[in-house]
């Protein structure tokens, strides 16, 4: 898997930012990896990534981080009360 994702962030970033990127992301796994039902290791239609830019979602008197935050915490609030399962849910606002 390191190998596929890292291809992909230098696809996506270049060189420069991919090596980065890569240990940042296996950071965040490793961090909430006890949180997440055990299973195999491979990416799965169950599984849902979203990477987006700040000012993607905006309003007129917010900043647009703190925006999009509130925006997709309300969507993952309302769609876990409705299918309650452990899940891991990392809003990374930078």
């Amino acid at each position: 898997m390191t190998k596929k994702l890292l291809d992909h962030l230098t696809f996506l970033y270049g060189e420069n930012e991919s090596t980065r990127l890569l240990e940042r992301t296996k950071n965040l796994l490793s961090k909430y990896r006890p949180r997440i039902k055990s299973r195999n290791s491979e990416l799965s239609e169950q599984d849902s990534i979203l990477i987006t830019y700040g000012d993607q979602i905006q309003a007129s008197n917010e900043k647009p981080l703190q925006n999009a935050q509130e925006v997709l915490r309300n969507i993952f609030d309302r769609y876990y009360q409705r299918n309650p399962h452990p899940a891991l849910l990392s809003v990374d606002i930078r």
